[in-house]
């Protein structure tokens, strides 16, 4: 029986399963946003350039299944038109960023930001693991 390896997938220990290297991030100056179980949002890190305001996430799932993250983020009191959206692999981690023009925030009156009021969301195609919201100051 002819197998099609393209469609497995399989990972490769050369020094042994129990000696592999697996990330998590450990920076004292990030922001966290939620850490359970079964995962964690952290914010590292906000920039500002002539276009946009970023906020980059780290994004960790600690689950055997994928996790869809939402995350809606109010500015200010103001909801800009912004949803996001990240599946993550099992037992996986991943680097986002959510960014918002600049010229939309100028054009709801914000011409800086002072308060960030994320509602996130954590769930996989059975079950929510979370619903929340936290309020953080860049």
């Amino acid at each position: 029986m002819q197998m099609n390896v393209s469609d497995e997938y399989f990972h490769v220990y050369p020094m042994g399963e129990e000696t592999a290297y697996y990330y998590t991030r450990n920076n004292a100056e990030d922001i966290t946003v939620a850490d359970f179980d079964q995962a964690t949002i952290k914010v590292m890190s906000f920039e500002e350039n002539d276009e946009y305001y970023i906020m980059n996430l780290y994004l960790l799932s600690k689950n055997p299944y994928w996790l869809r993250f939402n995350l809606f983020c109010n500015i200010d009191g103001v909801y800009p038109e912004n949803t996001t959206e990240w599946i993550i692999y099992p037992e996986k981690s991943n680097f986002a960023t959510v960014k918002w023009q600049k010229s939309e925030l100028n054009q709801k009156g914000i011409s800086s930001v002072d308060e960030i009021e994320i509602e996130f969301i954590i769930e996989d195609s059975s079950e929510r693991y979370a619903n929340d919201t936290i309020i953080i100051n860049p």
